[in-house]
C-alpha cells in the first residue's frame, strides 16, 4: 500500500509520475476531491497478473460519517 497527498487537481500528474503511466485513467476516475489522498493497492495475482486498485480519502468522507 502507498499513499499519495493530492491538494489539487493539477498534482494528479504527480500521482501518475509516481505510480506509472499504465494507471493514469484508473487514478484519474478516483480523484475528483480535493484535497485527498491517493491510496494505492498493488497485488500480484496468479489468475489475472499484476493489478493496481486505487481510493481516494477526503475530508468530504468524514463530514459524511459525521453527520
Amino acid at each position: 500500500m502507498d499513499k499519495l497527498k493530492l491538494s489539487s487537481k493539477a498534482e494528479i500528474e504527480k500521482a501518475i509520475t509516481h505510480f506509472g503511466k499504465e494507471w493514469e485513467s484508473e487514478i484519474k476516475q478516483e480523484a475528483t476531491h480535493f484535497p485527498c489522498i491517493l491510496v494505492s493497492s498493488w497485488c500480484d495475482d496468479l489468475e489475472f497478473g499484476e493489478t493496481m486498485s486505487f481510493t481516494t480519502v477526503s475530508l468530504k468522507d468524514f463530514y459524511e460519517i459525521l453527520n
